[in-house]
């Protein structure tokens, strides 16, 4: 019990944080828009990352989070997978746009995100993946075979996501939702193997993903409900999948990334 207590502290942290952020949004007329429910979006949105930076100074110490934050954020930067990390998801969803306007030629549409929505996609650069990709899914990997590292920490990942439902609804289900946080998460496992545990290529990934499904208009809610178009879409995360299983044997072997460097 005392060797899982650091996830367990994580995951305590990670899904308490944005529940009070959530409530304020969603019931005090006060946070309903403006700057406070900006704030307070933001606060919610940061909690992995708020979470993995708490547990490790609560587990570890104050001088573990520094080295913690440089292994994660300056060892191993690489630009090639920077650029690669921003160039797969936009392939992706682009091709899946290129299928959505074939099928549907209706749903044609391209729109480019306000300002607000702007920085709101842009906080994925350091909101999210040091907590799930730099923390949880290294404590995961000691426990579990890296094949099925992506499936636990994507599911963690879809169900952490309740507090915007609290808030804004459940637009897609719960099950396609965690299907795609799920296969997702294989690529973004990927990359940071490739990238020697350096977050900023996933961070980077996730911030091209949502500002794509957003200038796409891949949700139902630009759609009159429909479904389909974040079905096409996410039907194409399946190659995540099976590139990972193609060169999974590299990482279960060793992976790219020395044991050492682990935190």
């Amino acid at each position: 019990m005392k060797r899982n207590k650091p996830i367990f502290i994580f995951l305590i942290f990670a899904f308490g944080i944005p529940l009070p952020c959530s409530l304020l949004r969603g019931f005090c007329p006060l946070f309903q828009g403006g700057i406070g429910h900006l704030l307070l979006l933001g606060i919610a949105s940061l909690a992995p990352t708020l979470a993995a930076i708490l547990t490790v100074r609560i587990s570890q110490g104050k001088n573990a989070v520094k080295e913690f934050l440089r292994i994660h954020y300056r060892e191993n930067l690489s630009l090639k997978y920077c650029i690669l990390a921003f160039i797969i998801p936009t392939l992706f969803l682009t091709i899946g746009k290129g299928i959505i306007y074939w099928l549907m030629p209706l749903n044609g549409g391209i729109k480019l995100p306000t300002i607000k929505k702007l920085i709101i996609i842009l906080w994925a650069l350091v909101a999210e993946e040091l907590g799930w990709r730099g923390y949880l899914q290294e404590k995961v990997e000691e426990y579990i075979g890296r094949r099925f590292i992506p499936l636990v920490v994507g599911s963690i990942w879809a169900l952490w996501h309740y507090h915007f439902w609290i808030v804004d609804g459940i637009e897609i289900p719960l099950v396609i939702f965690t299907y795609c946080c799920i296969f997702e998460s294989y690529g973004y496992y990927m990359m940071t193997k490739l990238s020697k545990g350096n977050i900023l290529p996933a961070s980077i990934w996730h911030a091209s993903s949502n500002l794509f499904f957003n200038i796409y208009l891949i949700n139902p809610n630009w759609n009159n409900g429909s479904l389909k178009p974040y079905l096409i879409v996410n039907s194409i995360y399946t190659f995540y999948i099976l590139i990972f299983f193609v060169m999974g044997r590299r990482f279960i072997r060793g992976g790219l990334r020395k044991d050492s460097a682990s935190t």
